[in-house]
């Protein structure tokens, strides 16, 4: 579910940070960009966005911009090129720019870019399948770097009006963040043009002209780029900004460029004459190709060969570990892929067959422990108490589980290969009498942590490797921490209030026993402190999720996807994702009740571990000051919800999606 963003194309620009006295003096600065088109649209296609953002980015690239361009994208792909394009800006700091061109419209006071792909019927489902703009401007505020430019080329026509009650035109006014601004293609309210019969938009041709200017400084680029639309479409279309701005000048290209370096200009390309047409570099291809096919037919020789060497050999009075040895020996000399030919792969399986044949099947486990009277289960099934006797097992992954009444669960997971024979010693330690009011119970162990990639193909690099760990017993809340349980802290004066309004639950009457969110890193911890508890670090946080045996979601390894039955509440079928099986619909337009999922309950019977709302916990995100957060939320589609996924944010960083519970 991830597209593959474009390679960024590396340039160093000596950018002019200019002084009182000296215009032309210039320091070296890091400039981020992402460039989105969208011309695609299966109703009311567009024209000239792709054109737009492609011409645009090698103008941003001449410049100096570390570009990444992307055309036509679905709601998953612009989600999370606009989350990567953050999260570089953090790390890069300078300056970013963020263009994008195509549809985009305002629902509810709120601003909206239309993904290629998104079916909308009315507007309330823009909420649902759209990408709201302030997704991108909390990106940048989050980011902390030094100035951040939007272009909206956004405002052009709704291309839903036919099947709407109502209509709308053009975007609202948006606060720009700090050190930062942003310009529209037209007035708020007022609609665009794509452009007819040109290679691209009035304002785009307007904006990739004037931003190639030496010694423009940035709030007079887009003053010119304003003066020119307004010209060339006889007033009809009048850009407009907003700035939150305090560097009194910036240049995109500074002044005073020596002569003979000043930066070409970059126009629309040109058909060319078509000559100079010759097939001599294909006909050394195919030369080449040729002799990389004799190549192969001749190890595709040797290989049959090889394989009658080892079933002869296996004919042999020997035993059946060295038959096996054999058989692996073949197939590891010869597990490149032949391009040509499948009878190479033909040769492994039968190699594998064979090995399957000859290998023992079972694995051999004892389990014993340092009390009576206890119980084990392996992978959920009871088999009696621990003991001399052996039980016979399937190669693979098995949880082994001892528990006693009034004593701590021992848990385990281990992988067996056929004729193992393993014995395991479980060592109880008695519980604490009562566990905290409102929370679940984690066994002291090991277990399975980060990247599963048995079962898991969208691990982000921060996830990986996967390993073992061994926590102590803890407990954690069963639930998050809900409205109703925050204001408690509020009236006794130990908490502040969290933000109000959009989707926050803070303040809405039928929000008590909603998750609170909006909070920071500072207003959780303070709570769980209030309450004699703290908040858990990410890994015990990820083991009440998933248990021990690296399991992709709390509930097991299936998609969200793949059931009729909600089981967290996340991004469902009122978006289009291609994923998601139409009949999943959590019934959440935002948050939930908490404990609302029973069927997404983790194997301690915490809930809500996916879904809902991220979660603070006390671990720092490497290589910063940032936390990390866990769990995916209701606005973020389910590759976010899987239990090793693990962003970091600033702690004063608030946001409808995130939230918190406590452990101790």
């Amino acid at each position: 579910m991830r597209p593959i963003l474009a390679s960024f194309v590396r340039f160093l620009l000596l950018v002019a940070v200019v002084g009182a006295n000296s215009p032309a003096a210039a320091a070296p600065e890091a400039r981020t960009a992402l460039v989105i088109g969208n011309s695609g649209y299966a109703s009311s296609p567009l024209v000239n966005p792709r054109n737009d953002a492609r011409d645009l980015a090698k103008v941003l690239e001449q410049i100096g911009f570390e570009t990444t361009v992307l055309i036509d994208q679905d709601k998953d792909g612009m989600s999370e090129a606009i989350f990567e394009f953050g999260d570089r800006l953090r790390k890069r700091g300078g300056v970013g720019f963020f263009y994008y061109a195509g549809h985009g419209m305002e629902v509810g006071g709120e601003n909206y870019l239309i993904p290629v792909g998104a079916e909308v019927p009315s507007e309330r489902y823009v909420r649902l399948r759209g990408v709201p703009i302030a997704e991108v401007t909390a990106g940048l505020a989050n980011a902390r770097n030094r100035m951040n430019i939007v272009v909206l080329d956004a405002c052009r026509n709704n291309p839903f009006a036919r099947s709407w009650r109502s209509s709308s035109r053009g975007l609202a006014v948006m606060r720009a963040p700090a050190e930062t601004l942003i310009a529209y293609a037209t007035s708020p309210g007022d609609v665009a043009a794509d452009g007819v019969g040109t290679r691209n938009s009035p304002y785009a041709e307007a904006l990739i002209d004037t931003i190639q200017e030496p010694g423009l400084t940035l709030t007079n680029v887009f003053r010119r780029a304003r003066a020119r639309v307004k010209d060339a479409t006889g007033g009809a279309q009048v850009p407009w900004t907003s700035d939150n701005l305090t560097t009194e000048a910036y240049y995109l290209v500074p002044p005073g460029s020596p002569e003979g370096t000043e930066l070409a200009r970059i126009a629309p390309p040109r058909p060319s004459s078509g000559g100079g047409f010759s097939l001599d570099d294909l006909d050394e291809a195919a030369k080449a190709e040729e002799e990389a096919r004799n190549t192969w037919l001749a190890r595709l020789e040797k290989m049959e060969s090889a394989y009658a060497e080892v079933e002869a050999y296996e004919k042999r009075r020997v035993s059946d570990s060295l038959k096996v040895q054999a058989w692996e020996r073949f197939a590891k000399a010869y597990a490149e892929d032949d391009p040509y030919s499948s009878r190479d792969e033909q040769l492994r399986a039968q190699a594998r067959q064979r090995i399957d044949a000859l290998q023992p099947k079972y694995a051999s486990l004892v389990v014993r422990s340092n009390v009576s009277g206890d119980q084990v289960k392996i992978d959920g099934r009871s088999v009696g108490p621990t003991g001399p006797n052996a039980h016979q097992l399937e190669p693979g992954r098995h949880t082994i589980r001892v528990e006693k009444a009034g004593y701590e669960a021992y848990e385990e997971t281990i992988q067996l290969a056929a004729a193992d024979r393993r014995v395991i010693a479980a060592e109880l330690s008695r519980m604490l009498e009562t566990a905290a009011r409102g929370m679940v119970r984690v066994p002291a162990g090991e277990f399975f942590s980060g990247c599963n990639e048995r079962v898991d193909t969208e691990c982000d690099g921060d996830e990986k490797p996967g390993k073992k760990r061994y926590l102590d017993a803890f407990s954690i809340d069963v639930t998050e921490v809900t409205v109703e349980a925050y204001r408690e802290c509020v009236r006794a004066g130990r908490c502040t209030e969290p933000n109000e309004g959009g989707s926050c639950n803070w303040g809405r009457g039928d929000r008590e026993r909603h998750p609170v969110n909006c909070v920071d890193w500072n207003q959780a911890k303070r709570f769980c402190e209030w309450q004699g508890k703290r908040l858990p670090t990410e890994w015990e946080w990820e083991k009440a999720a998933r248990g021990t045996d690296g399991r992709k979601y709390p509930w097991g390894n299936s998609s969200i996807g793949s059931t009729s039955r909600p089981v967290a509440n996340v991004a469902d079928s009122n978006t289009s994702f291609s994923w998601k099986l139409a009949s999943y619909d959590d019934g959440f337009a935002e948050t939930s009740p908490t404990a609302h999922f029973p069927a997404g309950d983790s194997p301690y019977g915490a809930k809500d571990m996916s879904g809902n709302v991220w979660e603070w916990t006390s671990s720092k995100y490497p290589g910063g000051e940032g936390r990390v957060v866990r769990g995916g939320s209701w606005a973020y589609y389910p590759r976010y919800a899987r239990a090793s996924n693990r962003p970091g944010l600033a702690p004063g960083f608030r946001s409808n999606v995130i939230g918190f519970r406590c452990a101790q």
